[in-house]
């Protein structure tokens, strides 16, 4: 089985001349495979400019750079992928399928994802998204504990599936969390048995309980908090996960 790469996530707001130092402190911890930029509620304006910023970095690292939600700013500022959760999915379809109504789409007036809490199955937001990413960027999606949501979204094109929260999060609120539910790490033995896409798991992860992920299978190992807000830096941080993935 390949090696369990890590998967950093950016804090839901930056200071793009800080953080980009401390992007760079990060990658000189070790190995990390891929970057998502996750700036929730940011204008376009700031998303695309820290992605100016912070693209060089990942590239200089051979390390992708993923945005977040935003299939149509990713394609914009060149990113070389996006990662869509369930409501982004649904939001694209019903643009897809012209049964938006005034002011819904993937993001609203106030930059807030428009809520859809019944995600459609028949895939249309991921081809929609490839429509407007291209074929060679990587598209990405949130499945939380469902297997059933995950192969939906490799058979519309999706390249890589995430799982969780597998652990406590402050990332998600609990109502998002009972909405869909906790994964065990059953799921990424049978994704890795039966399935041939990467999956990443994700939520509340840290050094100390990464490992049993990656030993279920697990491609990559999201991390937000766990990074950068360790008390050495993120590079620390970075050094500890990949100790801890090759015990």
């Amino acid at each position: 089985m390949p090696q369990t790469r890590l998967y950093l996530i950016s804090p839901p707001a930056i200071d793009l001349p800080v953080f980009a130092q401390q992007l760079k402190d990060a990658f000189s911890g070790g190995d990390v495979g891929s970057f998502q930029l996750r700036l929730k509620g940011a204008r376009d304006a700031e998303i695309l400019k820290a992605a100016e910023s912070l693209i060089p970095i990942c590239h200089a690292h051979n390390a992708a750079f993923i945005l977040n939600d935003r299939p149509d700013l990713a394609a914009k500022c060149g990113a070389d992928g996006v990662h869509l959760g369930q409501e982004d999915v649904s939001a694209l379809a019903r643009r897809e399928r012209g049964g938006a109504s005034r002011g819904e789409g993937i993001i609203s007036a106030t930059n807030e994802v428009s809520p859809h809490p019944n995600p459609l199955p028949e895939g249309e937001g991921i081809r929609r998204a490839r429509e407007m990413m291209g074929e060679d960027k990587v598209i990405g999606v949130s499945c939380h504990d469902s297997r059933h949501l995950a192969m939906v979204a490799g058979e519309q094109g999706a390249d890589y599936v995430a799982f969780g929260a597998f652990y406590p999060t402050t990332s998600k609120s609990l109502e998002a969390l009972a909405k869909y539910g906790v994964p065990t790490v059953e799921i990424l033995q049978w994704w890795q048995e039966f399935m041939v896409l990467p999956c990443v798991a994700i939520g509340g992860i840290n050094p100390g309980n990464c490992n049993v992920l990656a030993k279920a299978g697990a491609d990559f190992i999201a991390v937000i908090t766990a990074v950068w807000s360790h008390s050495k830096g993120p590079g620390a941080a970075v050094a500890a996960f990949n100790r801890a993935i090759k015990e």
